[in-house]
């Protein structure tokens, strides 16, 4: 099975999906890891100043959001998120040869752990974005941010039902791709 897989990364056949546990061990500006859902909910009821009751984080963002307004959640977004430090183990991604690479992530962590050494250069597409085919050649991988990224402010995140809604009521070309990729 392991003889199959390295043909795969050969033939660049291979396609990784990088959900919440992918930014395990990277430090962000704060110096702590990227938060997951809970922790980020109790993040932002605290920049809120209010109390965190174990809200489900779509509904604390939501608030927050209204809260905070654009400028002020994009800036905690910022400094939980941008200029992330990747652990080491987030340098093998970039040494392999990817088809494609798809993420739920809104950090950078995957754009920060490619060099100008790695086997492929990044192509970071934030959703909503039209869909490009990949690189023929192999020279560059795309990095698809499903749910929007910190490098890209501007085209919003996924986190609350409302923005899941919106993924579903609008066809979203990268998730047909992924799925036709997978």
């Amino acid at each position: 099975e392991l003889k199959l897989l390295l043909r795969q990364f050969e033939r660049g056949n291979v396609v990784l999906f990088a959900g919440a546990g992918f930014s395990l061990g990277a430090k962000n500006s704060r110096d702590t890891d990227p938060p997951l859902g809970t922790k980020l909910a109790e993040i932002l009821a605290s920049e809120c100043n209010w109390p965190y009751e174990g809200e489900e984080l779509g509904v604390v963002y939501e608030q927050a959001q209204r809260h905070l307004g654009s400028k002020g959640m994009n800036d905690v977004l910022r400094s939980l998120y941008r200029n992330c430090t990747p652990a080491e183990w987030h340098y093998l991604i970039p040494k392999l040869f990817w088809y494609r690479i798809y993420t739920t992530n809104v950090d950078d962590v995957l754009e920060n752990s490619y060099r100008p050494d790695s086997a492929q250069g990044l192509d970071s597409i934030t959703c909503p974005s039209p869909f490009e085919d990949h690189d023929v050649w192999f020279d560059r991988v795309q990095g698809v941010h499903l749910h929007g990224s910190v490098l890209d402010l501007g085209k919003g995140f996924t986190f609350t039902a409302t923005e899941y809604s919106g993924q579903t009521a609008i066809p979203n070309p990268w998730y047909q791709a992924l799925i036709e990729d997978m």
